[in-house]
């Protein structure tokens, strides 16, 4: 149903689910990575970012669907992948700093990685 809920731009399914699911750390990072796949067709985010603006789990769906986001674009080649990868790095490093006790920020960071265009330069 959660899935259901999030294609058509409702996003309280997702942020119950997520409180349900408290420090259960593995079953949050998978629940938010599957989550983050279909958020990320739509800008469901948007929505409840601004209706929750302070929330953790919004800001760090932000972070998961940024992430998303950023790899369609690197393997598509879009022209934005660049800025949708800084984007991405940028919430997840927030969300680390919030709360390092979950690794959803961390796996995004990682997840990012595998894409970093800076990797390769010169005085790193």
């Amino acid at each position: 149903m959660t899935m259901v809920e999030l294609q058509a731009g409702r996003w309280r399914s997702a942020r119950d689910l997520l409180a349900a699911t408290g420090g259960q750390w593995g079953l949050r990072t998978s629940r938010t990575q599957v989550l983050a796949v279909t958020a990320a067709h739509s800008d469901v985010m948007g929505v409840w970012l601004a209706e929750e603006p302070n929330s953790y789990d919004a800001q760090v769906m932000r972070a998961r669907v940024s992430v998303e986001r950023a790899l369609r674009a690197h393997h598509q080649q879009h022209v934005g992948a660049a800025a949708l990868e800084e984007a991405a790095r940028h919430a997840s490093l927030m969300m680390a700093h919030r709360e390092p006790r979950d690794p959803v920020p961390w796996i995004c960071l990682l997840t990012l990685a595998q894409i970093d265009r800076r990797a390769g330069s010169p005085g790193r």
